[in-house]
């Protein structure tokens, strides 16, 4: 009796570890999981990247909207991170994923490689 007792509460724990709700990804660190960067700029006042620290996705700031910047290849989940520069009529984002040292330059509203 006691091995019946046993056996079907291993498979109950089971059946409830399965159907348990997924949880997210953890933050990376206290920073959190996102983050935004901007920069003034003459012509737009400023200009802002949102991007997700693990994925790398990214998003532009255009007309009080965040816009999707798509990726031209999918990118590993790392620990990324933007740097934004202001430039007098404009502003230069770049992009590095902290583990492997690869890096992308922000032109004409698409990540390009710089390796």
């Amino acid at each position: 009796m006691n091995r019946l007792l046993f056996a079907i509460l291993l498979i109950a724990q089971g059946f409830f570890l399965s159907v348990a709700p997924a949880r997210c990804d953890p933050a990376p660190d206290a920073q959190g999981r996102f983050d935004i960067v901007a920069a003034p700029t003459a012509v737009t006042d400023w200009a802002g990247v949102k991007y997700d620290r693990v994925t790398g996705q990214t998003w532009i700031a255009v007309k009080g909207k965040w816009s999707m910047i798509e990726e031209k290849d999918d990118l590993p989940k790392s620990i990324y991170k933007i740097i934004i520069i202001p430039l007098s009529n404009d502003f230069e984002a770049v992009r590095i994923d902290t583990h492997s040292g690869k890096s992308w330059r922000l032109r004409g509203g698409k990540w390009q490689s710089m390796d």
